[in-house]
C-alpha cells in the first residue's frame, strides 16, 4: 500500500512536489520564516520614501490649495461681472465649493491625507484603480 502523504504522478517513484507533505510544510514555514526579515525591509524602505515625499507632497498640496483659491476668485468676479440672478448664484455657490477645498488642504497634514487616502483605496479598490488610471492618463498627456 501507499503513503498517502507522498504523491506520484507519471509513473516515477519520485514525488512530484518534492516531498511529503510533512517536508512540504516544513519548507513553507522555513520560507515564511525567512521572509519576516525581507518584510520588514520593503516597510523600512516604503517609509523612507514616504518621509522623502512629504515635503513635496506639502508643497504640491500647497500650489494646489492656491490654485483652487485663484479659481474661486476668478469664478466669483465673473459671476459678479454677470450683475445679479441665477448665474451669479451657482458662481457664487462654485466659489464657495473651490474655497473650501482649498481650505481643506491647507488645514490637512500630510500624514492625515496619506491615512484618508489609504482607507479611501481599502474601502473602494476598483474605483480608485479607475481613478489612478485616469489620471496616470491625463498625465502622461500632459507630459508629452
Amino acid at each position: 500500500m501507499t503513503d498517502p502523504t507522498q504523491t506520484s504522478y507519471g509513473g516515477s517513484s519520485s514525488p512530484s512536489y518534492g516531498g511529503t507533505a510533512t517536508e512540504l510544510e516544513s519548507s513553507a514555514t522555513s520560507t515564511g520564516a525567512q521572509s519576516g526579515p525581507m518584510k520588514d525591509t520593503v516597510a523600512e524602505k516604503a517609509g523612507g520614501i514616504v518621509d522623502q515625499a512629504k515635503p513635496a507632497v506639502d508643497a504640491g498640496m500647497d500650489k494646489a490649495a492656491s490654485g483652487l483659491q485663484s479659481a474661486a476668485d476668478m469664478v466669483r468676479e465673473r459671476g459678479e461681472s454677470m450683475g445679479g440672478g441665477q448665474i451669479a448664484s451657482v458662481a457664487t455657490m462654485a466659489a464657495d465649493k473651490l474655497e473650501g477645498g482649498a481650505g481643506m488642504l491647507r488645514g490637512t497634514d500630510t500624514d492625515a491625507l496619506i491615512i484618508e487616502v489609504e482607507n479611501m483605496v481599502r474601502r473602494k479598490p476598483v474605483e480608485s484603480l479607475a481613478v489612478a488610471a485616469g489620471i496616470g492618463f491625463l498625465l502622461s498627456k500632459a507630459l508629452r
